[in-house]
């Protein structure tokens, strides 16, 4: 890449609205329910962005609200900027989230939409490993469905970090 990377951890309020394309009474919001930003910048501009939770989360796309267990991230809402895709950062970001929480934390939790094959990739550069698909079941209710690659406990403790019940049945990924 070439470039000088920084992350920083300050809640800009007035970037982050713009970036994020958010009211600042949202970003406030997240601030104030326990989320930590991490912005990363190339050359001293901002490239890329990702919220760690802690305390109440929700999954907007799938209408999931949960509580984040104490000693757990989940990290949500990562965007790189259009000019700066392609260059690697995402996973640079996630595993810089990763060093600056360990001390507080032990499990991260992080997902992706089925059909985003540049997150699911980034994610899995960073190191993070499969835990199962959360699936909707004909009553309307979610589900989370093991991995064939994961371990029960690994799938289980998903499965309590979002609040959902598991299958101990893997998919072929």
């Amino acid at each position: 890449m070439g470039g000088t990377v920084s992350i920083s951890t300050e809640p800009l309020v007035g970037l982050l609205t713009r970036l994020a394309d958010l009211e600042d009474s949202e970003i406030e919001r997240r601030l104030n329910e326990g989320n930590q930003i991490f912005l990363l910048r190339v050359d001293g501009e901002p490239a890329a962005y990702g919220w760690s939770a802690t305390g109440p989360a929700h999954i907007g796309g799938l209408s999931l609200a949960f509580e984040v267990p104490p000693g757990e991230r989940y990290l949500w809402d990562f965007m790189t900027l259009p000019a700066f895709r392609g260059l690697g950062l995402y996973p640079l970001l996630l595993q810089a989230i990763l060093r600056h929480q360990s001390a507080e934390a032990e499990w991260f939790w992080i997902g992706h939409g089925r059909r985003n094959a540049a997150s699911r990739q980034g994610i899995l550069k960073a190191g993070f490993r499969l835990a199962g698909q959360v699936w909707w079941l004909q009553n309307g209710a979610l589900i989370l469905v093991g991995a064939a690659e994961a371990s029960p406990a690994v799938t289980h403790g998903a499965a309590g970090a979002l609040g959902l019940k598991h299958l101990h049945n893997r998919l072929d990924q």
